[in-house]
């Protein structure tokens, strides 16, 4: 039996200005992150979960990666919370100390860190300073640095500036922001193309609304506490909506139009084109929602790709142009039943495949929630053929508003893992919770139909907060 004791002290600097002085953090009560099935060639996202990043985290956003509405705001990210604390399959790595600072001093936005964590071999340390200054209402000039590695051995920083020009009174009342931001890094043994740099200017509105952007990413480039799946590439990418309100029928907008985006090498040889039409989509005024789409795709592979290790079935070296559909079905999420449906068919690279992703929600009066989830994907290649399953339970009780037991159940067949945890919470008062965590992960046995408790965890965290 291990125990470790650690603390945090949050300390109000001034009136929107925090500090927050962490010692061997625990984040007992962070919710375990969703399995994903990669059929990619380029790592997947997954969102930061863990409350001691989550707090402030806007204040370190930088260029366009606070725009949640931009589909290419999570292609670079020059600071990326997860790589610290955490290796790269996701499992927790021991933060020694950390010291965190975000907020607002009149027109200034500050948000600073200095934190230390250790793997089973070395001790490792990150900074991270984000200053943005504020140009009128809506606009401001700002600068970005980070030193420490995360993704490799060697010592890695890196420097960037950025600038929003936004309005919200073009044309009388319409919204439109410029974005356009540069970076350098600083990697040991690495000189030159080491940049990165994007504009982006977009028209956010109800009616219409588009967007016009490019990205560089230099092929030395690299941002050692930042997520960046694609090095070498320039990004050009394109969308324009239409969202009438015809106030009849039940309808309270529908939604049409298209996106586009080209990705190719620093030569301009085009290696991925993505062309998403959404052909209608109708919100209704009940929260129900239903969406028809096409899309179109093109891949240059200049290597294999092994698409499916498990069974090692590998696309080919080649180009490839392929179409899907799709049709999306949901009923609002304030029902006592309600459900989402997903399903997408057509070409892929060489082949055809199928996806079908179904989630459902059921309330049980009050204290009582049940979700579930099922995700496959079902690939037919000349190489081979395989189907990919994913299955998630959700199971909440609330004894009032202060107890309540989560329980969250996970399975793939790539994996073959089962992965459980259950977390019951009791808020004692604000600031003061008692929280009792199991974490438990179930594998097969070699040669066996049978199962194995691989890793099991439980971890109580007491939270008492004293002020002064």
């Amino acid at each position: 039996m291990i125990y470790n004791v650690g603390g945090d002290i949050y300390y109000q600097i001034g009136s929107g200005m925090n500090a927050a002085l962490t010692i061997n953090t625990d984040f007992a009560q962070t919710e375990v992150d969703n399995r994903q099935v990669n059929l990619t060639r380029f790592a997947l996202f997954f969102p930061e979960k863990r409350n001691f990043f989550l707090d402030g985290a806007n204040y370190f956003n930088f260029g366009i990666n606070g725009d949640n509405r931009n589909r290419n705001g999570r292609n670079m990210i020059p600071y990326f919370s997860r790589r610290i604390g955490l290796d790269g399959d996701g499992n927790p790595i021991p933060i020694v100390a950390g010291l965190k600072i975000a907020g607002q001093a009149g027109d200034w936005n500050v948000g600073a860190l200095n934190i230390t964590d250790k793997t089973d071999s070395t001790y490792r340390n990150f900074s991270v300073a984000r200053v943005t200054h504020n140009v009128g209402k809506q606009s401001y000039v700002g600068f970005l640095g980070t030193i420490g590695n995360a993704v490799s051995a060697e010592s890695n920083w890196l420097t960037g500036l950025d600038v929003k020009l936004a309005t919200s009174t073009f044309r009388g009342n319409k919204n439109l922001v410029f974005t356009g931001f540069g970076l350098k890094s600083n990697t040991e043994g690495l000189s030159g193309k080491d940049y990165s740099y994007g504009a982006d200017i977009s028209y956010p509105n109800d009616f219409l609304r588009f967007r016009l952007g490019h990205q560089a990413i230099g092929e030395n480039y690299r941002a050692g506490i930042g997520f960046v799946p694609r090095l070498g590439i320039r990004n050009t990418y394109g969308e324009f909506f239409l969202g009438p309100r015809p106030n009849k029928y039940g309808i309270m907008q529908i939604n049409t139009g298209s996106f586009v985006n080209f990705i190719t090498n620093m030569s301009n040889t085009l290696l991925t084109r993505d062309v998403f039409l959404k052909i209608v989509e109708f919100e209704f005024l009940s929260g129900e929602k239903a969406e028809y789409a096409l899309s179109n795709s093109y891949e240059f592979l200049d290597e294999d790709f092994e698409i499916f290790p498990k069974d090692s079935i590998t696309v080919p070296a080649g180009t490839y142009n392929f179409w899907q559909q799709g049709i999306e079905l949901s009923t609002a999420p304030w029902r006592n039943v309600w459900v989402a449906f997903e399903i997408n068919w057509g070409g892929f690279f060489n082949g055809t495949a199928s996806k079908i992703d179904v989630q459902s929600g059921l309330k049980i009066g009050v204290p009582f929630f049940v979700g579930l989830q099922y995700e496959q994907n079902n690939v037919h290649l000349p190489e081979g053929s395989f189907v990919t399953r994913v299955y998630r339970i959700n199971a909440d009780v609330y004894f009032n508003p202060d107890i309540s037991l989560s329980n969250f159940i996970q399975y793939d067949n790539v994996t073959e893992e089962w992965g459980l945890q259950s977390r019951f919470r009791w808020i004692l008062k604000p600031g003061n919770e008692i929280i009792l965590v199991w974490n438990s992960l179930v594998l097969p046995e070699v040669n066996s139909d049978r199962f194995m408790m691989q890793e099991n965890t439980v971890r109580l965290k007491v939270n008492y907060n004293i002020r002064f």
